[in-house]
């Protein structure tokens, strides 16, 4: 009882697009409160989902839409959390394109935060969604280090080390800087 179930997957997947398309109702009206709400659920429905049925095309549309769901929902912590396990299961996914931008998106916002209020790798966010739960900077050289190592010949390798040079020159630390520089 507890092996792949492709018909409870394909029931969670079902409800978990109507719950996407009442969110995605929801963001045309700007009603925003109850857009992120609605992409909450979704997101917890596309991973049971996946979970109903691992290793299958059906598992990995749902951890691709979960973290759809999470980034749309402006909680990038479980965003890239979902974007990373999809990738560490599926590493040649077919969504690879579509993830990576996201994925890119999510470390320059957290490197801005960084530079806006520095926040020590010590220091713990409980409240805030958009953020991790420490070391914004930190977590974001880690995403751009993978976005160049899991997709090396990608569209956004050379952008993901030149951004990881950047922000290294930026601190100060100018031989991790130059190591990536070269």
């Amino acid at each position: 009882g507890l092996g792949p179930d492709a018909n409870r997957a394909r029931q969670a997947m079902q409800e978990a697009e109507a719950i996407y398309k009442n969110a995605v109702a929801f963001k045309q009206q700007n009603r925003m409160q109850e857009s992120n709400e609605q992409f909450a659920l979704a997101a917890e429905k596309y991973g049971q989902s996946a979970s109903y049925w691992p290793d299958s095309t059906l598992g990995q549309d749902a951890l691709f839409m979960k973290g759809e769901c999470n980034f749309f929902a402006d909680r990038y912590w479980d965003a890239e959390q979902a974007y990373e396990a999809l990738l560490d299961e599926y590493p040649n996914s077919r969504h690879l394109d579509r993830v990576q931008p996201r994925r890119f998106a999510i470390a320059d916002y957290w490197l801005d935060l960084h530079r806006e209020d520095p926040q020590a790798f010590y220091e713990w966010n409980f409240l805030d969604p958009e953020r991790p739960s420490r070391d914004a900077f930190g977590h974001a050289m880690r995403i751009f280090d993978r976005i160049r190592l899991d997709d090396p010949t990608g569209k956004l390798a050379d952008d993901a080390t030149i951004a990881l040079a950047n922000a290294h020159f930026a601190e100060g630390d100018f031989l991790k800087a130059d190591d990536y520089y070269t």
